[in-house]
C-alpha cells in the first residue's frame, strides 16, 4: 500500500502516475480503477484533473455521480467515498484521506475497511495535511513510494500468460 502526502492537485497527479503504471504492468490494458473522493461535489472536479493527465496515455476516466457506473468499458472511474460499498476493483485510490477523516470522523475506519476490501492489488492514499490520527495503527503500512520501485527484480503484476491465452 502506497501513500503520498501534498496538495490535493499533486496528489492527484502522482495518482496519475500510479495509475499509467498499473496499466503498463498489464501490457496496457486497464483493469478496475476506482478513485474515493471525499464528497459529492470532489467527483467532477477530481475526475476534470485526472482526466487532463491519463488523456496523454489515451486512458480513459469517468465521473461517477452518485455512484452509478455506465457501461462496461474499462475506465478509471472516481466515486464518493460513500458509494464504494459493494463494489470491486483492482486498484482502490482515497484522494484527502484526512479530509474525508475530517467529514466523517465516526465513518473513517469504516470507510477505509471498505476501500481495502475492495482492492485486489494495488491500495494507495493521499493526504493533505497529515496521515489521520483515527488511523495510526495503520499508517506503517502505507510506504511513501510508487509500485515500479516496490516490484521485485523478475516479478510481474501483470496477467498471467494462461490468462493471456484463455
Amino acid at each position: 500500500a502506497l501513500k503520498f502526502q501534498g496538495a490535493v492537485s499533486t496528489g492527484v497527479r502522482w495518482i496519475s502516475d500510479r495509475v499509467v503504471e498499473i496499466y503498463r504492468y498489464n501490457r496496457e490494458k486497464l483493469p478496475t480503477i476506482a478513485i474515493l473522493v471525499p464528497s459529492e461535489d470532489d467527483v467532477q472536479a477530481i475526475h476534470d484533473q485526472l482526466k487532463g493527465h491519463l488523456r496523454e496515455e489515451s486512458i480513459e476516466s469517468e465521473a461517477c455521480q452518485d455512484g452509478r457506473i455506465l457501461g462496461t468499458k474499462a475506465k478509471v472511474r472516481v466515486f464518493n467515498v460513500q458509494y464504494i460499498k459493494g463494489l470491486e476493483f483492482e486498484a482502490v485510490f482515497f484522494v484527502g484521506l484526512d479530509r474525508i477523516a475530517s467529514l466523517f470522523p465516526e465513518l473513517i475506519a469504516r470507510y477505509v475497511y471498505v476501500g481495502l476490501t475492495r482492492a485486489r492489488n494495488f491500495l494507495a492514499i493521499t493526504y493533505e495535511n497529515s496521515f489521520p490520527s483515527e488511523l495510526a495503527i495503520i499508517e506503517s503500512e502505507f510506504v511513501p513510494s510508487n509500485w515500479a520501485e516496490l516490484k521485485q527484480e523478475g516479478e510481474d503484476y501483470g496477467p498471467s500468460a494462461e490468462t493471456l491465452h484463455s
